[in-house]
């Protein structure tokens, strides 16, 4: 208003002039905004300086302006400099010329002159000073602006201070800053809401940024000033785009169309992929509005969401009105062509882009090759990679080739090109990577997959979750399952994907069971399973038979209403019919609406494996009728039931008409079915011709039930012809021999069976000798041996088996005994069993054990040949501890009371060369830099594998956190001692080495530093708070204010526990060391370890402590804390508050609060897990009649009808009374009402009529039941 007033005075000073002169016509013309083009304000400037106007502050503030509004900023300068008497009025004139020209450091410049030259800014200065740092990101100045504008005082009251400085802290990142500022502002105006709203936008929390929207909308009035206007809009459909939120944003739309205001909604629904709202958005925009850009979005929405007609309606528009499209709207569209498999239409789009001559560039042509490799055209994709090749082609074509020979399963070719991108020093992509590692994959390239693990390593590659899922796969594939769980560990398990992986692998290797409990680990913490990870754990259940774990992921699927979809649905009649539950898996495929040839397999099959032959014909007759077409697997399973069920005739009619009325045509399998049913049925001849028939080379199988079919019906002669063939198919086979030799006995021919015998020999093949297993328990303090007697029994240890077997043995190491029972059966020991029961004594007897030593000499060599280093079962470096009874063990226990000491001598830091505070990532690089060069393979010196060891263990150990922390607290014995690592090496250095290292060259890794002790921090203890809950609080959850005590960073000496102002002094207890070396008496002799020292606490000096701390560093004090409790915990339940338990030590992190929870039991509900249990009476009366009783509950009295009939002791069930499933506060238990009937001892005629009518309720519904 002021600068206003002071224009018009101005104005009307120049007019009121008797004479108005030519010059003061120009001035008018100035201040009026007359000026229509830069070389008329240049010639009225001139005349202004000629008239000695050109110090008057209005004028010269009104040329700066009109100067910047031409875009000439430097001339406002000169201007600017021009006057020597300036106000606040002039320089907001010269920073706002700079600003408004996108200048923002000059303007920041005359901002800082105007400070220097003692001129108080305005709040016209603030808005403008305040962007400009927000556009330069300046966060300190901005902050020392907020204290000029807090130091003038009122300022910051202003709406468009405040909302500039809202704007500032938003756009620099700083949200809590920004909304500070904003709660402060005592008036907010539209600038200011959108302002906080647009910074949380932008700032990716788009959630909170509409809450502040409808807040907005809740508590402005209708006023010009607090009305939400299009700028306020547009970023409340920015925020639904980026959450998708596409209700909220139709419901934002409403409301502007409602009130008038100009919304472009295109680009939300684009965003949110709702193509018919976008249409009709991009119909409602102006046609100056609507550019490529447009077009694009609009044919790239209505194409991915299938309507790929519609996209292309919108093209042929497109180029009616003249429009030329670009590589991306073609590339667009081709792309939706090939996810479709519409292999016409991409044929001929591609002929008319060739007529329409469009520029043929590197995204089109990409997008093309990505298109013929779908349609798997593999000459038409070749060619064109070929000419993508010859005109320079980029990264992008290589690796989308080598993307599709993965897809097309040429698994040789795409490992190939891979190579030769390598070669040619081409920058590939995740995406690539992963096509080739499943290549390797599907072939089997064992080493070639390692060193691709390598080559990601290299390339950091191995960061992108698609790689680590496929390197996942290709371990587990290989049954290499300790290096895919490795991987899993440290990977990413956000995506599904990753679950899933692991989860195939463990199917794969057969392990079902760790299939299964993955699965519940990925359920506990709120992953949502997608349909492939459900597929892939009922095929777990229906490998195992576990038919209870199948039925709770079925009620999991129903209770979640996830998606049944057709392979799922074929996932659970597979996994019922493999548990025998035939009947409800034929209910499940009646059920489903669409059936595919494996769905009808799968049933088929299920018949057939459960012995019901008449059923699955009968289903493939009903398959036969409809319009699915039987496949191989359907045939096989049907030849499969045959062979079981000895029908011969309809497996030779399936097996013809597999071949000529479908034409199927059969692989081995089949033939092996066939010759199987032919060879039970005694049709040998039959089977013969079919086997001398076949296409294939038949396998062992075929062999094998031939030979055993021939022996059994006492056909030699076509055995031994059989088995000729045989030993000619296969002359390494041991057993093949064995039946000739067998036949060749059986008929009479004993020369030519023990010429066989000869043949056998003389071809160097020997028959497998069997084995027995031993079973290694590892655990805290016992190592259980059991061995069978059949191994003892054999060479070279006959001569003491006698003495053997009345004995046992117990031998000590650290912190691990064994003990090792001979004579007993073949068991596999574990933890807790309790047969046999085998005690070990802490005591120990040296005189003993060398009275057995003497006496049995054989056991000597028994466990010299188990450690031999030709062994094939144990190895001296894995049963370190039979040393005590092997040579060494002679010179220790020579004497009574000899001793042997256990020394934790190894310092894994030291080996690796890194602090104690080293990180993952430095400790990873240390041991790449080490094992290079200490590898075998590389490195020849005599010690040179002995030291590869020793960091490969290292290694091992200080990479994952619970066996550092074990081995930080006890040293090495700590971690060998329970039990994850064993007695040995912690794992084959030499596999770890291979699996980080194969085929990558020039990695490095700096050294830690030693000594790093000294000042290591220490974590902070957890602490622990009994939280106490009433019955109905640990039912329903409650959020509770606690009031804790902890201990604190001491504020005195900052936390270092020293006085202020004194020095440390060297500890004299460890010399500075910070270590020192402990001894303990113990039944094994003397334990001597390397422990941390205490007056220093491993730092090495000690210091006059603080009087606050006491030296400590810490103080205890009390805190209020909120404590949120979820609904369904229980007694002993813990709740975890991360950071808010005691401080740690020298800037070590703080613990844990753990509350832990005990409820106050209800004296009428009692809980049992999640359902509650109650107790009633009734009288018998009403146990007879039936009755309606109130029963408490959780949720208050509800009325429970008691049917009549009802026998004492029933438990009647109130579905979903119980206690909710912690962290799923939507499925809660049940509650479970135990009647109790009171009858009496005495009864009357007519009571007694009443007993009677009641059993007889109780028989009539026996009866009904097993009719039923």
């Amino acid at each position: 208003m002021l600068k206003r007033a002071c224009l018009f005075s101005t104005i009307r000073t120049l007019s009121s002039s008797s004479s108005p002169s030519y010059i003061d016509r120009h001035i008018r013309a100035i201040l009026s905004n007359q000026i229509s083009t830069l070389e008329s304000l240049l010639k009225h400037n001139a005349l202004i300086i000629t008239g000695g106007n050109s110090g008057n502050i209005f004028v010269a503030s009104k040329l700066i302006a009109s100067y910047a509004s031409f875009g000439k900023p430097n001339l406002s300068s000169k201007v600017f400099h021009s006057v020597r008497e300036r106000d606040v009025f002039l320089w907001n004139s010269i920073i706002k010329a700079h600003s408004s020209n996108g200048d923002y450091q000059k303007a920041m410049s005359f901002f800082f002159s105007m400070l220097l030259s003692a001129q108080s800014l305005n709040h016209f200065t603030a808005p403008m000073v305040v962007s400009a740092c927000a556009e330069l990101t300046w966060h300190d100045v901005g902050r020392f602006v907020h204290g000029l504008v807090s130091k003038h005082g009122g300022l910051e009251r202003n709406c468009a201070v405040g909302a500039s400085f809202v704007y500032f802290y938003s756009k620099c990142g700083f949200l809590e800053d920004a909304r500070q500022v904003f709660d402060e502002m005592p008036v907010r105006d539209v600038f200011a809401w959108t302002a906080v709203i647009s910074g949380h936008v932008q700032n990716e929390e788009s959630e909170r940024g509409l809450e502040y929207l409808c807040k907005m909308h809740s508590v402005c009035s209708e006023s010009d000033d607090e009305k939400l206007n299009e700028r306020t809009l547009e970023c409340g459909f920015q925020a639904c785009a980026n959450l998708g939120a596409l209700e909220e944003g139709r419901c934002l739309h409403g409301f502007a169309v409602k009130n008038g205001l100009a919304s472009s909604t295109f680009s939300f629904y684009t965003k949110c992929g709702s193509s018919a709202e976008a249409y009709l958005s991009f119909r409602e925009l102006g046609d100056d509005e609507v550019d490529v850009f447009s077009w694009t979005s609009i044919i790239a929405s209505l194409a991915r969401s299938g309507k790929i007609e519609e996209s292309f309606g919108m093209f042929w528009e497109m180029q009616r009105k003249g429009i030329q499209a670009d590589g991306v709207v073609i590339s667009c569209l081709i792309n939706e062509l090939g996810k479709m498999m519409l292999v016409g239409q991409g044929k001929a789009f591609h002929g008319f882009i060739i007529r329409r001559c469009f520029s043929l560039d590197g995204t089109l042509c990409n997008s093309l090759l990505s298109m013929y490799c779908k349609f798997e055209l593999l000459s038409v994709a070749e060619k064109l990679f070929c000419r993508i090749c010859e005109e320079g082609g980029d990264k992008e074509a290589w690796n989308t080739m080598v993307k599709g020979y993965g897809k097309m399963k040429f698994d040789v070719k795409c490992i190939e090109l891979f190579r030769k991108i390598l070669n040619l020093g081409v920058e590939t992509d995740s995406a690539s990577l992963v096509s080739v590692i499943s290549s390797c994959s599907h072939i089997g390239a064992v080493l070639l997959g390692k060193s691709l693990h390598c080559y990601a390593v290299k390339t950091s590659l191995d960061l992108a979750t698609s790689v680590v899922n496929s390197l996942i796969d290709l371990y587990g594939k290989m049954g290499d399952l300790t290096v895919a769980w490795r991987m899993f560990s440290e990977a990413d398990k956000t995506s599904v994907v990753t679950w899933n992986s692991m989860i195939a692998s463990y199917v794969h290797c057969e392990r079902s069971d760790k299939a299964i409990a993955l699965f519940d680990r990925m359920i506990s913490e709120n992953f949502k399973p997608s349909s492939i990870t459900l597929v892939t754990v009922l095929m777990a259940c229906a490998n195992t038979g576990s038919l209870e774990r199948g039925q709770k992921i079925h009620r999991y699927i129903t209770e979640t209403e996830h998606e049944m979809n057709l392979s799922l649905t074929t996932a659970l009649i597979d996994m019922y019919a493999k548990c025998g539950q035939l009947e409800k898996s034929r209910q499940l495929f009646n059920a489903a609406k669409q059936k595919d040839a494996v769905c009808w397999n799968v049933m088929i099959s299920g018949y057939g494996m459960n012995g019901d032959v008449e059923s699955a014909i009968e289903l493939f007759e009903q398959m036969e009728e409809s319009d699915v077409k039987p496949t191989g697997p359907t045939f096989l399973a049907l030849l499969s039931a045959c062979t079981h069920a000895g029908l011969v005739e309809q497996g030779k009619g399936l097996f013809h008409k597999m071949q000529q009325q479908y034409n199927v045509k059969p692989n081995l399998k089949h033939y092996s079915c066939l010759v199987d049913l032919l060879s039970r049925s005694g049709n040998l001849e039959e089977a013969e011709a079919t086997v001398m028939s076949m296409p294939f080379s038949p396998d062992g199988a075929i062999w094998g039930t031939m030979l055993s079919s021939c022996m059994t019906h006492e056909e030699y002669e076509m055995g031994i012809r059989m088995a000729e063939l045989a030993v000619g198919s296969d002359p390494g086979n041991d057993g093949y021999y064995i039946m000739l030799a067998n036949m060749y006995s059986a008929a009479g021919k004993w020369e030519e069976a023990e010429r066989a015998r000869d043949v056998m020999k003389e071809s160097g093949v020997g028959k497998k000798a069997g084995h027995s297993r031993a079973f290694l328990i590892y655990r805290t303090t016992l190592l259980l041996f059991l061995l069978s007697s059949s191994l003892l029994s054999s060479s070279p240890l006959d001569n003491g088996k006698s003495q053997l077997r009345s004995s046992s043995h117990v031998f000590f190491a650290g912190s691990v005994m064994a003990l090792i029972q001979f004579g007993s059966s073949c068991v596999a020991a574990q933890w807790g069993i309790r047969r046999p029961q085998v005690a070990v004594k802490a005591s120990f007897y040296p005189t003993r054990l060398e009275t057995h030593q003497q006496q049995d000499k054989s056991c000597i060599s028994q466990i010299n040949c188990l450690g031999a280093s030709q062994s094939s079962m144990f190895s001296h470096g894995s049963l370190p501890f039979l040393s005590l009874v092997t040579g060494q063990s002679r010179n220790t226990h020579s004497r009574r009371g000899a001793r042997f000491t256990v020394r934790a001598d190894t310092d894994f830091y030291s080996v690796l060369g890194v602090s104690k505070t080293a990180t993952k990532a430095e400790i990873k690089s240390a041991y790449r830099k080490l094992a290079r060069s200490y590898h075998p393979d590389v490195n020849k010196d005599a010690g040179a594998e002995d030291k590869f060891k020793e960091i490969s263990n290292a290694y091992e150990i200080l990479s994952d956190d619970e066996k550092r922390s074990l081995y930080d607290r006890y040293g090495e014995a700590g971690v060998k001692g329970a039990g994850m690592g064993g007695m040995g090496d912690y794992s084959n250095p030499f596999d770890l080495f291979e699996s980080l290292f194969e085929g990558m060259g020039g990695m490095g890794g700096g050294m830690g530093s030693r000594g790093g002790a000294r000042s290591r921090a220490i974590d902070g203890e957890d602490e622990y708070y009994s939280l106490i809950l009433d019955f109905k609080e640990a039912v329903f959850g409650i959020e509770k204010e606690i009031e804790i005590s902890r201990l604190e960073s001491c504020g005195t000496c900052n936390g270092s526990g020293a006085k202020a102002g004194t020095k440390p002094i060297k500890c004299k207890t460890c010399g500075g060391q910070g270590q020192v070396v402990a001894s303990t008496r113990t039944p094994l002799g003397v334990f001597q370890q390397v422990m941390t020292c205490s007056p220093c606490n491993g730092t090495g000096e000690v210091s006059k402590p603080c009087g606050a701390c006491s030296g400590d560093g810490r103080v205890r004090r009390t805190k209020r804390i909120s404590l949120k409790v979820p609904a369904g915990v229980d007694s002993g339940s813990r709740l975890r508050v991360r950071g808010e338990g005691n401080a740690g030590k020298r800037g070590g992190s703080s613990g844990d609060l753990f509350a832990v929870i005990e409820v106050i039991p209800d004296p009428i509900l009692k809980r049992d897990d999640t359902n509650i249990l109650y107790t009633c009476k009734i009288s018998y009366v009403d146990a007879i009649l039936g009755t309606t009783l109130k029963v408490p509950t959780v949720d208050g009295t509800v009325d429970l009808k008691v049917p009549a009939g009802t026998q004492p002791s029933t438990t009647l069930v109130m579905a979903k009374k119980g206690v909710p499933v912690l962290n799923k506060s939507k499925m809660r238990g049940d509650q479970l009402v135990r009647v109790q009937v009171e009858i009496p001892k005495r009864l009357s005629k007519e009571e007694k009529k009443l007993v009677e009518e009641l059993a007889d309720m109780s028989k009539n519904k026996v009866a009904a039941n097993s009719k039923r």
